[in-house]
């Protein structure tokens, strides 16, 4: 059975409202609101909300400052190219979610799903997908896809619930072929993945002018990063078929991309898949089929197996205010769930605890107790939120999962920025 609990948000000291403004996107437009993303994001100040509606938009970008850029969940945000996050300052935090994002072939860093890159800021993205742009080849040129994300010198990406998926790659002909895109790409950056699935891109068959078929992407490709990953999937794309039609007797399948490629990177792998996609078939069929993909590519030091099951949790944002919003928990049964609150996140390795700390520590730190996890293994609780104060159109507070079992240790599960709204939006 389901516990469903009830439960009071107090919001007091040491956990203040952040509050900020909100400016509302909606294609429809109307008095005050913003037809485009980037509109309003050029018009926010530090630290201010943007709404975006269901509705289909333009590329956009934030820069230079803190920023949440969030998804109404009474629509769909469709994102046509790229959403760039780029040199965002130390000691901010830019959030972005409840959005979908493709990116456009060859239009720079808009070609990818996700772009991020040059942040000292904490960038946190929850409930998205990104798609990373495909290729478009000609003849037999062969032209590799965008990934889904890519992330770069930025030390505190934290990433939940979210779906990266790479773009595909043109064919071409041996030895030059096309590679599809990764789901994720990090080079020199920290990242969290909690709830996340990353998929290569798929390998493009052969065609005319093209006599080989296209790799497949790697779910995720990293050099020079930390990684965390938890309670995620990570699966290679499958390589292209070499179809004997379009060639004189000789045709390559493609290779599959590996789960997970490491260059001088560390990933620590908690409750998590890895899957190598599988090779094309070519012609002749057998010696010139394409090579299966690797579940994990790199020497065993660089991967750190942690043996404790991941904890799942759904995490809601935005809310209206005055209204109980449901949390829901997975994770083994009898275990104590807590929810952490603070008005500020964090981005470091747990020492007392298994997982990342992603919301600050004062102290005293604000902990809720939610209940023990039933014989289920699933927690149901409902947060009931008081009304804002008035002149408050908005405050968010993050909030991260812990659990604890007999033994007494803990293990952090997924975070959740939860954005309160003023019953006006």
């Amino acid at each position: 059975m389901i516990r469903i609990c009830t439960l009071v948000l107090a919001l007091c000291a040491p956990v203040l409202p952040v509050s900020a403004d909100v400016l509302v996107v909606d294609p429809a437009g109307g008095a005050g609101i913003y037809t485009q993303i980037q509109a309003a994001v050029d018009a926010a100040q530090e630290g201010d909300v943007v709404l975006v509606r269901g509705g289909v938009y333009s590329s956009f970008a934030v820069e230079t400052k803190s920023l949440s850029v969030i998804g109404a969940t009474n629509g769909s945000v469709t994102v046509q190219g790229g959403v760039r996050v780029r040199a965002s300052l130390a000691g901010g935090t830019v959030l972005l979610a409840n959005l979908t994002a493709t990116g456009i072939p060859d239009t720079g860093s808009a070609s990818y799903g996700l772009w991020c890159s040059d942040n000292q800021a904490f960038v946190r993205v929850e409930h998205c997908s990104f798609t990373g742009a495909s290729s478009v080849g000609f003849f037999s040129n062969a032209y590799d896809g965008w990934a889904g994300a890519h992330v770069s010198l930025s030390p505190y990406v934290s990433l939940v619930d979210t779906r990266f998926v790479g773009g595909g790659g043109h064919a071409g002909s041996s030895p030059a072929i096309g590679f599809s895109g990764p789901g994720l790409e990090a080079s020199s950056a920290s990242v969290s993945l909690y709830d996340c699935t990353l998929r290569g891109g798929a390998g493009e068959d052969n065609g005319l002018g093209s006599p080989d078929a296209g790799h497949g992407g790697d779910g995720c490709r990293a050099s020079g990063s930390t990684l965390y990953f938890s309670g995620c999937v990570l699966e290679g794309g499958d390589g292209g078929v070499g179809w004997p039609q379009f060639a004189l007797g000789f045709a390559l399948g493609g290779n599959g991309g590996d789960g997970i490629d490491l260059g001088n990177s560390l990933a620590r792998v908690q409750g998590s898949s890895t899957t190598g996609g599988t090779g094309g078939i070519g012609d002749p069929q057998g010696w010139s089929d394409g090579l299966d993909g690797l579940a994990r590519r790199g020497v065993a030091t660089q991967f750190v197996d942690l043996v404790q099951p991941a904890v799942h949790a759904a995490l809601p944002t935005p809310v209206p205010e005055g209204t109980n919003p449901r949390l829901q928990i997975h994770g083994q049964p009898g275990a104590h769930a807590y929810l952490l609150m603070e008005s500020t996140p964090a981005f470091t390795l747990a020492t007392q605890a298994l997982g990342m700390r992603l919301v600050a520590n004062s102290q005293p730190s604000p902990m809720l107790f939610l209940g023990d996890i039933p014989a289920s293994g699933t927690l149901i609780t409902r947060i009931r939120q008081s009304a804002l104060p008035a002149q408050v159109l908005s405050r968010t507070i993050y909030t991260q999962v812990l659990l604890e079992d007999a033994s007494g240790a803990r293990v952090y599960g997924p975070t959740g920025s939860m954005l309160v709204l003023d019953s006006m939006f």
